[in-house]
């Protein structure tokens, strides 16, 4: 849909910059279309650098080092549509495609399920679109549009959509193997195009292509083609068998524990931000305070949400109060319907942990998603990724994970890493296409991991790589790793930092290495 508007908008684009209507003294029908201040050839080039290249980067930038405040980016994102607008009047196009395609390039910085991006549907659903339909209604006598002129070309107009929207479901249909119900829902769906439709006629009067009696018979057809998209719909769609649910991406919504156990909460708040980011996902901190601590509580969390402004993300902060911090962990699970869990974690404690566990185990063998136990101290200067033997499918799942996280904590290819691994040809074959990326054969001596690992390094492991059995504490090598970085991957039910832990729901998982549910 969003291709297809891009489309038309381009053919709306070249006729409105070369449409000019010549003079005729004796008719008193005059040029409409002024010279634009710049050529169509030049102005739509520029145009498109400027939404998807400078504006993000601007964005970026004033998100980070200004804007922390919705209120900010939200006229931010304002200015930058007008600004688009602007720019596309100087090339002779309609503002409306400098909008539209400014908006295509903050989309990636703007999380799908922020409270930014609901106050700009807000604005755009709620106030200009049902403002542009008023204004279009108090342009039109409503006698025009029982004349029969005006019905004919709306019949005219109806059936054009209708068969064109038919045409291409069927063309769709055809190459993609759906079924007649699939086809005729995919028609239902695309008939309706209220806003568009009056947007492009407006503007063809507006330039004296043709006149209003066109705009009278485009209402109608949006009469009766939002007809047709609400009941064609709704009939057609329970034809339609119901298609499995996809697998959440693991960024789309990313629950942080920040409870202050030594990580640096600006590094954890990055970590977290860089997941959700690929996904244009949310990050959700939360606390679960004890019995009159929830002051400190919301001080912290506070304190988060202004570490993740700093970074550019856009957090939504909870606080749960439950009967214990494990309990309110997995209930804002369920709640928020989150996709991947952060637990802060105090590193390795030998002693403690093997004998007595941790809530960081007696949380990751409950999650019912990906969980990661993170304990950032520092910012990195290199990413380095352990995999450790993948044995069965739980394993290679894990291991892929990893380097799922990894890559996208990376973010700019400018950050070194290093994948040491016991197969390096198992390893995917995208790894490979990575840039700046070294890959090493895990050494016999697991001792030696030390001289590689260093103290500013972050290092990111599946659960499995962190121990060998219960017999050999798993903690003797990491216990050397106490001052790094570490993190701590772990699908669904399996994470567990005092040891290897017994995977609780490996029954149906699918090769991950081939058939990868996280995409890298």
């Amino acid at each position: 849909g969003v291709v297809a508007d891009l489309l038309s908008l381009t053919v709306l684009a070249v006729v409105t910059s070369t449409a000019v209507i010549d003079v005729q003294p004796e008719l008193r029908i005059e040029a409409t279309t002024p010279d634009p201040t710049l050529p169509i050839w030049i102005g739509a080039p520029l145009l498109v650098a400027f939404s998807f290249w400078l504006l993000p980067r601007i964005a970026e930038w004033f998100f980070v080092k200004v804007g922390h405040s919705r209120t900010q980016r939200f006229v931010f994102a304002l200015a930058g549509m007008a600004a688009a607008a602007s720019m596309a009047l100087l090339g002779g196009l309609e503002g409306l495609i400098g909008a539209f395609l400014a908006g295509l390039g903050l989309n990636a910085l703007i999380p799908a399920r922020s409270a930014l991006m609901e106050r700009l549907d807000f604005v755009g659903g709620a106030i200009f679109v049902p403002a542009f339909l008023v204004s279009i209604g108090l342009a039109i006598d409503p006698r025009a549009l029982i004349q029969l002129d005006t019905i004919i070309l709306a019949v005219f107009f109806t059936a054009l959509v209708v068969v064109g929207k038919s045409v291409a479901a069927g063309i769709t249909g055809s190459i993609f193997k759906l079924s007649f119900s699939e086809i005729a829902l995919m028609a239902s769906l695309s008939a309706g195009q209220a806003a568009s439709t009056l947007a492009i006629a407006q503007v063809g009067v507006s330039l004296g292509l043709f006149g209003q009696n066109v705009v009278n018979a485009a209402i109608l057809t949006v009469v009766v083609t939002a007809f047709i998209t609400s009941y064609g719909t709704r009939f057609f769609s329970q034809k339609v068998e119901r298609p499995p649910l996809a697998e959440k991406p693991l960024g789309d919504s990313v629950l942080v524990d920040v409870r202050p156990l030594g990580s640096d909460l600006a590094g954890l708040m990055a970590v977290a931000g860089a997941i959700a980011r690929t996904d244009r996902g949310v990050v959700v901190p939360y606390l679960v305070p004890a019995t009159g601590q929830l002051d400190v509580a919301r001080n912290r969390l506070e304190r988060a949400t202004a570490a993740a402004a700093e970074t550019g993300h856009d957090v939504t902060p909870e606080i749960r109060v439950d009967d214990s911090f494990a309990a309110g962990t997995l209930g804002l699970v369920e709640e928020t319907d989150a996709s991947c869990l952060i637990l802060s974690w105090k590193g390795p404690r030998l002693s403690t942990d093997f004998m007595f566990g941790n809530e960081v185990d007696l949380i990751g063998e409950r999650s019912p998603i990906p969980t990661v136990a993170a304990r950032v101290l520092r910012p990195w200067d290199r990413i380095v990724v352990v995999t450790g033997e993948s044995r069965t499918e739980w394993n290679a799942e894990d291991t892929l994970l990893a380097l799922v996280v990894a890559k996208r904590i990376r973010g700019n290819k400018t950050t070194p890493m290093l994948i040491i691994t016991t197969d390096p040809a198992g390893l995917p074959e995208r790894v490979s296409q990575w840039e700046n990326v070294e890959v090493r054969q895990t050494p016999s001596d697991q001792r030696e991991l030390s001289k590689i690992i260093g103290r500013d390094d972050l290092a990111v492991v599946p659960v499995h790589a962190i121990g060998v059995s219960r017999v050999r504490t798993p903690w003797r090598i990491a216990h050397q790793y106490r001052d790094t970085s570490s993190i701590i991957v772990a699908g669904p039910h399996r994470l567990s930092v005092s040891g290897t832990s017994v995977p609780r729901n490996v029954h149906g998982i699918v090769n991950p290495v081939e058939d990868a549910p996280v995409p890298i």
